[in-house]
């Protein structure tokens, strides 16, 4: 048996960490880059919120060393004359080394800078030749990651991990598939008419990187719950992962099927996940400092540093010393970087800087939440809606200035066909049995004014309505 760590987590109690995981990945510069990333944007709002990738990293691995337990198995039994043992523990090794690094290419302040990643066709083909390159012998691939849609953080880990830990991975320590690995951390299954064995992948696939449930929202619901401190739902995670399954449907298509002990726990989830969007993430105070960095980047970038996001926000200042001046030299950014940059520069009248260092807010929103958005303007379509946004970001029609920025409201219900529960042997889409499986998201923003101009609010709206095509 291999010599495992104990550490200590504020969610999970105590979490076992094989000895050779520390050596091979955790202890290393790139993985410990992520204790100086913020988890969320959330701290404006919930000032005791400060969490990082590093300990949600941790959580992950944690979670899906459980649920890969149990669906081993459970699931066995089912795929025996066709999935070895050896071909088993292949999968655990790819699974466990996916959950730990599936966050190893986020950007400093998390989804707030990662675009920057891929802001320009030189990053985009940097990233597109390592895959071109990884994924050569799989023509399908691209189209499989174009359906696929991952977040830029999510390619760039898969870079990573290809230029970093890959001969690891691949090695006697571990035997485990570097491309599944890959597949895993960017949601892409295999399409088409594929073997059993290939659709069984699938399965594992979307149980790290998945449309309805997966072991990485299941730590951030928890993890960004106890951060922040709000009351949400409670999710009994063993009782939920000791019920999972992978079993072919009547169709003879492998699913991934929870007992039914694990109905309310599933319905739980959602409700949770969709609480944080909607309450916490979207919160208006959160998507203003959001913009406030975005917008300090792109002022340096205009006036002083023109290549501060070139060469700072990069897969490359991951993986190499990179410099942007003899002043400025940076290798493995983090959120200190940012913050090392926005203090230099913050006594050239760069007013986004002052305000995000300072927290003294020159706008403030109109409304205060997507559920006081939609009280007002829920009656007008979401292509309406998207209309009178960028509108308002192209041609002001008000004689002061006011800021329109996205709320960021990735409600995610339970679509039909994508897990399902054994009720007594019939098995039944979990679609059916989710309160939240009609939620479809939704497009709101949020409009900012300076303080003296709060008393036009009602002007305001009565403008933004009329603005209807």
């Amino acid at each position: 048996m291999k010599k495992e760590k104990v550490i200590r987590d504020p969610i999970f109690g105590y979490i076992s960490i094989p000895h050779n995981y520390f050596d091979d990945f955790i202890d290393n510069e790139i993985f410990q880059r992520l204790r100086r990333i913020e988890q969320t944007s959330m701290r404006v709002v919930y000032p005791s919120a400060h969490h990082d990738r590093f300990s949600h990293s941790i959580g992950v691995f944690h979670l899906g060393r459980i649920a890969f337990k149990h669906i081993r198995e459970n699931s066995s039994k089912h795929y025996e004359k066709i999935i070895t043992n050896d071909v088993w523990n292949k999968y655990q090794n790819s699974f466990e080394i996916a959950c730990l690094l599936h966050d190893c290419g986020h950007a400093p302040f998390s989804h707030t800078l990662e675009n920057y990643f891929l802001d320009s066709d030189k990053k985009k083909d940097f990233v597109e030749q390592k895959l071109i390159h990884a994924f050569q012998d799989e023509p399908s691939f691209f189209n499989e990651l174009k359906s696929a849609a991952p977040n830029p953080h999510e390619k760039i880990s898969t870079v990573i991990i290809l230029e970093k830990f890959a001969d690891i991975i691949i090695g006697d320590n571990y035997k485990a598939d570097v491309k599944l690995v890959c597949r895993m951390i960017l949601g892409c299954t295999h399409s088409g008419i594929v073997s059993k064995v290939k659709q069984v992948e699938n399965k594992l696939i979307r149980l790290l990187n998945g449309k309805a449930f997966d072991v990485d929202g299941l730590d951030y619901i928890q993890r960004d719950t106890w951060a922040s401190g709000v009351s949400n739902m409670n999710i009994d995670y063993e009782r939920l992962l000791a019920s999972l399954e992978i079993k072919d449907n009547k169709d003879g298509v492998p699913q991934i099927i929870f007992k039914k002990q694990a109905q309310s726990v599933i319905n739980n989830i959602s409700i949770g996940r969709n609480f944080l969007f909607q309450w916490i993430y979207a919160h208006h105070k959160a998507v203003y400092e959001m913009f406030l960095i975005q917008e300090s980047i792109d002022i340096i970038n205009k006036n002083h540093l023109k290549t501060l996001s070139d060469k700072l926000l990069s897969v490359d200042a991951i993986l190499n010393k990179t410099s942007i001046s003899k002043e400025f030299e940076f290798y493995l950014p983090t959120d200190d970087d940012i913050i090392h940059v926005f203090k230099r520069f913050m006594f050239k009248n760069i007013e986004p800087i002052n305000e995000f260092l300072s927290r003294k807010h020159r706008y403030k929103a109109l409304w205060k939440s997507t559920f006081e958005f939609y009280s007002l303007f829920g009656h007008i379509s979401n292509d309406n809606l998207l209309n009178i946004y960028e509108t308002l970001r192209r041609d002001n029609p008000f004689d002061f200035k006011i800021i329109t920025l996205k709320a960021i409201l990735k409600l995610k219900p339970f679509n039909k066909g994508e897990i399902y529960i054994d009720l007594n042997g019939t098995i039944v889409d979990a679609a059916n049995l989710s309160f939240d499986s009609r939620i479809e998201n939704i497009f709101c923003f949020y409009c900012y004014v300076e303080k003296d101009k709060l008393d036009k609010k009602e002007e305001i709206i009565s403008k933004l309505k009329t603005m209807v095509t």
